[in-house]
């Protein structure tokens, strides 16, 4: 567990610095208007649904997504097929992740969020003390999953903000934002390369994406994935 507890003990230190930031106004995204310290322009954008950009699935410079029969040796012990963890994470996520969009109060969205971050802290156990080594298609298949995952969480968080407020829900993004930094610093001390290829992929993400990150204000994702600038340039 000694690489697991790297990783918290990284994501903590600065955990701390983003409940700071937090607890600071965020550019008239979010004020006291009433409906949980959201303003109008917030619940305009919280509703918007976000979608996997098309461009993921056409020209990609890590090779096609057909991926073979598996990502490594199934007679050691210590192997991973990592494509199949990542499919089969998606699948258990679903339910959540729709759970949390859809719910109605902070406690209900607080039950799906716990849910969430188990399934996750899971396959980070799973995955540590592997050394993956895959083809780039694979690697960029892992990617494309955990972008997929980040996409359909930050939808729902938009949905939830649209109900609640971006003020009420802080404490569920803080976990989430960490849950997500800690599993993708995992998957890349797993799979050398992963982080770079996760961090291309993003730059590929839609303006809603963009924004749902901001209003949920996700600052370590926002961080280790090198979307400061493109965050800070969005214009409501």
């Amino acid at each position: 567990m000694q690489t697991f507890t790297r990783l918290f003990s990284f994501v903590t230190l600065f955990l701390s610095l983003g409940l700071i930031a937090q607890a600071l106004p965020s550019n008239g995204i979010v004020g006291p208007t009433g409906n949980g310290g959201m303003g109008p322009t917030a619940r305009a954008l919280a509703v918007r649904s976000y979608a996997t950009p098309a461009a993921y699935n056409a020209n990609e410079p890590y090779g096609s997504t057909s991926y073979g029969s598996g990502s490594n040796n199934d007679d050691d012990p210590s192997s991973l097929d990592v494509v199949s963890m990542m499919h089969t994470l998606k699948l258990d996520l679903a339910p959540k992740v729709e759970a949390l969009g859809a719910a109605a109060d902070f406690d209900a969205a607080q039950v799906q969020v716990s849910s969430i971050v188990a399934l996750i802290q899971t396959a980070v156990v799973e995955i540590e003390h592997v050394n993956v080594e895959v083809t780039k298609s694979v690697a960029a298949e892992t990617a494309r999953c955990f972008v997929d995952i980040i996409i359909s969480i930050v939808s729902a968080c938009g949905l939830l903000v649209g109900k609640l407020g971006a003020t009420i829900c802080t404490s569920l993004f803080v976990q989430l934002d960490a849950c997500l930094c800690l599993f993708l610093l995992a998957l890349n001390a797993g799979i050398s390369g992963l982080l770079q290829i996760v961090v291309d992929l993003c730059l590929k993400l839609d303006v809603k994406v963009l924004t749902g990150l901001k209003l949920c204000n996700m600052q370590l994702l926002v961080g280790i994935l090198n979307l400061a600038t493109k965050i800070q340039a969005l214009v409501f």
